[in-house]
């Protein structure tokens, strides 16, 4: 061999030398498998050595790439199993560490907090169920479907009322609540369900859960089933049920207060984060009513009698959203007038109920400023209406008392301004100081004022009566 393929010899030789990948000589923690909670900080470390090249670290969090460096931390916040991977690489090759981390929401610990800020103990243990979204939906579906002639009868109402265009209401209302919720109690088996969505933070989870088990605490101590018992029409039903979730949202309101800094800007990075849902903006506000409203009363009552006298506001109920939007009402025993719709007529009478002051204000609000609906609605006494017929062929009767005259009177404008803002062809029959008639948007519309009960009938305006004849 000659002296040039000697050197050719040993040099491809050290080109096609084996490369010594590094080892690593050290991890913490020590354990592969890792249980935690979310937002608890986990430190990770790892050494490696490599005799022929320096040594670069990379770290990996469910294979997105989350840090460099030879020690790495990290908070999860969401629930359900990860694998986080500490990689050693010397550019040629690499060598890596895993751990399985398991993230579990501590229930006790939260059960625990919901009952010191509620002042209540939990006398038996509510279990915690996940459930999957299509599940959840699909109990949703099934209760709806179960009151399916219910809401059948109070979309003909509402539409009556002209504050719902008819649409289906069923399925405005399945697609409301199974797209919202995260989770419920369930009194019946006296447990949580909540879904089990991996990609949404636990802080979200947590809250909900902070929610629905001040729910459970009311049905152990005060049983929610029974608390309806005695109710004497919708608005009173209403009324407890502004009680009962506006304990549950001031209940977590409190919780949200305890969670630490990272907890709290994630929860308000992820609503910040999520598109406002394309509902229906009314049902939306009904949906809604009890909670928002609910929470100001219970945090008035709170504020001036501390969490304790919700105990006394649980024997002695609120009997209607007057006393919810006027907790003043409320300390002053101030019930409702009881009063009775009724008309002469031989359609059969499908439906007869309350309103109240707070729907009446929503239903206002649907064709007036809110500022002006909550003007003409306070003064309310009470109120009664009554449904005749069917879908085409019905009668509406409305009945309303208010404390003076004059709140009459401004309800009365303002549902005169309501009516004309129905439609474009409003036709103004008779109106003076005491009554109205007039027709808008395919109804024939009755008003009239004596003292400070205004009489309210709404009925198709060519169906059954034919059309009015103008200016009569």
């Amino acid at each position: 061999m000659c002296i040039r393929d000697r050197f050719l010899a040993l040099t491809m030789g050290c080109l096609n030398s084996p490369n010594t990948p590094p080892s690593i000589d050290d991890a913490f923690p020590a354990p592969s498998t890792i249980e935690t909670v979310p937002y608890s900080t986990i430190e990770f470390s790892i050494s490696a050595s490599d005799p022929e090249d320096d040594v670069t670290y990379r770290w990996y969090v469910d294979d997105n790439l989350e840090g460099a460096g030879a020690t790495f931390s990290y908070q999860f916040d969401s629930e359900g199993a990860h694998i986080v991977r500490g990689v050693a690489d010397d550019g040629t090759e690499s060598v890596a560490r895993i751990w399985e981390v398991g993230v579990t929401i501590d229930h006790d610990a939260l059960r625990e907090t919901v009952a010191s800020i509620r002042s209540l103990d939990f006398s038996k243990d509510i279990p915690f169920k996940k459930i999957t979204r299509e599940e959840l939906t699909q109990n949703v579906n099934e209760e709806f479907e179960r009151r399916a002639e219910e809401i059948c009868l109070t979309q003909r109402i509402l539409h009556a009322f002209n504050v719902w265009d008819g649409s289906d209401l069923l399925s405005t209302l399945k697609s409301f609540y199974a797209g919202e919720a995260w989770g419920y109690y369930d009194s019946n088996e006296d447990a949580y369900y909540y879904v089990a969505d991996a990609d949404t933070p636990a802080v979200v989870k947590m809250v909900t859960m902070a929610h629905e088990l001040t729910h459970a605490l009311q049905d152990l101590h005060y049983g929610i089933p029974t608390l309806y018992a005695g109710a004497s029409g919708d608005d009173e039903i209403l009324a407890i049920e502004c009680l009962i979730e506006g304990d549950a949202t001031y209940v977590e309101g409190r919780y949200i207060e305890t969670l630490g800094i990272e907890e709290r800007a994630a929860l308000y990075r992820y609503y910040a984060s999520q598109e406002l849902p394309d509902y229906d903006p009314f049902i939306s506000s009904i949906v809604l009513y009890p909670y928002s409203n609910g929470a100001r009363f219970v945090k008035t009552l709170v504020t001036d009698g501390g969490i304790g006298y919700l105990a006394e506001v649980y024997e002695e109920l609120p009997e209607s959203t007057e006393q919810i939007l006027h907790p003043e009402a409320y300390l002053a025993g101030e019930g409702a007038v009881p009063l009775e719709a009724t008309y002469d007529t031989t359609l059969e009478k499908m439906d007869e109920d309350t309103l109240g002051e707070g729907m009446l204000r929503l239903f206002l609000n649907q064709h007036v400023p809110m500022a002006q609906a909550r003007n003409a609605a306070e003064g309310w006494g009470g109120d009664a209406y009554a449904y005749y017929g069917s879908e085409e062929e019905y009668i509406l009767v409305y009945v309303t008392a208010w404390d003076t005259r004059q709140d009459a009177l401004e309800f009365f404008d303002t549902y005169a301004s309501a009516i004309e803002a129905w439609g474009s062809d409003y036709h103004e029959l008779d109106r003076s100081e005491n009554t109205l008639r007039a027709t808008n948007d395919g109804r024939f519309v009755e008003m009239e004022i004596s003292a400070s009960t205004v009489t309210l009938v709404i009925r198709p305006d060519n169906v059954m009566y034919g059309q009015p004849p103008a200016g009569n």
